[in-house]
């Protein structure tokens, strides 16, 4: 994916949330900050893309999870689970 195309640019002006031009780190910060409801929204995007929702109605069934378990697996859920609980 790159900047040229709609989505990279949706995505980084999702990011500049100060509308500047510029992602800061603070923006980016906030960007990835896991309970950010754009951050969550934009890895729901992304895991729909790489999963065969077949047919197309954006329901997952159990086969279509077990036949890209290693998807699922590489969410990082405890990662996030570890961000929500660190908080400084």
């Amino acid at each position: 994916q790159t900047l040229n195309d709609d989505n990279g640019k949706r995505e980084f002006h999702e990011m500049d949330e100060d509308n500047d031009g510029i992602v800061s780190k603070e923006d980016l910060e906030h960007f990835m900050d896991p309970r950010n409801k754009s951050h969550i929204n934009n890895q729901i995007t992304k895991l729909f893309s790489k999963v065969d929702d077949e047919p197309d109605d954006e329901h997952l069934s159990l086969d279509e999870i077990e036949n890209h378990a290693d998807i699922f697996i590489d969410l990082r859920l405890l990662d996030i689970e570890k961000a929500l609980h660190n908080e400084s």
